[in-house]
């Protein structure tokens, strides 16, 4: 890396530092700005770099009392300086990083020069904010699985329907369908969830709203605008529609071991959780809760550390999946 890129950027960073007078700054305050944007230099140089740049910028230093503060002058037009924070990029590149999945086609697009000017701008300025990719990471809590692929026409497509509120008709083929089927769909919301993403809407004439698989999605053509629907999406995922309802809402009542009764008294099951605690440091757990599908595997990824006590038929269907995997563990050979 050449010194003149690294010197124009530091140069930058402190032109946009420096407040209009009356307001002032000193150069041990210059630096503090400096090193938050992830330039490593001296007071000297600064000082330096202040005196070259007043040859140029209106830039004036009052030297009537220690520390001596620098300005630009009073009644200067704003300098409007082009030039991309080391802040501003890093978090387009962790925005790159994290919601490309969910940012449409078009947008990443419209976003890709301010994106390679961000890596430019990360590559000029070292340590600092630009270490934070290397020190940032997101986890999924549930067994991580590769992403399945989305034609990009598709994609395209879809993005544009829920953005621009368009109707579509679509090929979808179904989980095990031996052909795809065509469907007339009123796009409303986009959904991603365990790296798939759902196209929320409703079909043809009808007011139930369903979730169709992008990867599904064979093709898809753009139509008129969209039915009038009401939907509100925070509401629909809340009501447990993404944990597959089983049903709205049960009174969940476990017996826990102390481990869980830890876990969920940091992360609660849901509002209004209570905890009563028992010798041995078990515990009962009460809260309501909708009875989903990812809560049913929850409670079965946990084995004999809970005990469902109600709703009955919850307690029954899990009895009935610990019973057939135990029989089928205790069925086989482990060398087979």
């Amino acid at each position: 890396m050449t010194d003149g890129p690294q010197t124009l950027f530091r140069q930058w960073s402190m032109l946009r530092a420096i407040p209009t007078a009356p307001r002032k700054i000193d150069v041990a305050r210059i630096l503090e700005r400096l090193a938050s944007d992830g330039f490593d230099t001296t007071a000297r140089t600064v000082q330096r770099d202040l005196q070259k740049l007043s040859a140029v910028f209106p830039l004036v230093c009052d030297e009537r009392s220690r520390p001596f503060g620098w300005s630009w002058m009073q009644d200067t037009d704003p300098l409007d300086i082009p030039a991309m924070s080391p802040q501003a990029a890093l978090t387009l590149r962790l925005a790159r990083e994290h919601l490309a999945p969910v940012m449409p086609p078009s947008t990443l697009r419209a976003l890709a020069p301010h994106m390679r000017r961000a890596d430019a701008v990360l590559d000029q300025v070292a340590g600092g904010v630009t270490s934070w990719p290397n020190k940032v990471r997101i986890i999924s809590p549930v067994q991580p699985f590769a992403p399945p692929d989305v034609a990009p026409e598709v994609l395209e497509t879809i993005y544009t329907a829920v953005g621009d509120e368009r109707a579509v008709r679509l090929l979808y083929r179904k989980r095990e369908a031996d052909a795809p089927r065509e469907y007339d769909a009123h796009p409303l919301a986009l959904v991603g969830r365990d790296n798939v993403f759902y196209l929320v809407a409703a079909l043809w004439d009808y007011d139930n709203v369903v979730q169709l698989a992008l990867h599904r999605v064979e093709a898809v053509e753009l139509m008129g605008p969209r039915r009038a629907i009401e939907f509100n999406l925070d509401a629909y995922i809340a009501r447990g529609e993404f944990g597959f309802l089983i049903d709205e809402s049960v009174d969940l009542e476990l017996e826990v071991d102390a481990t869980v009764v830890t876990k969920l008294a940091e992360t609660p099951l849901g509002p209004g959780q209570q905890i009563e605690l028992q010798e041995g440091g078990r515990g009962t757990i009460r809260v309501t809760v909708p009875d989903t599908s990812q809560l049913r595997g929850w409670l079965l990824s946990y084995g004999p550390l809970i005990e469902v006590k109600s709703p009955a038929p919850l307690r029954e269907a899990i009895a009935q999946r610990l019973s057939a995997a135990s029989a089928l563990y205790g069925t086989r050979n482990a060398a087979d």
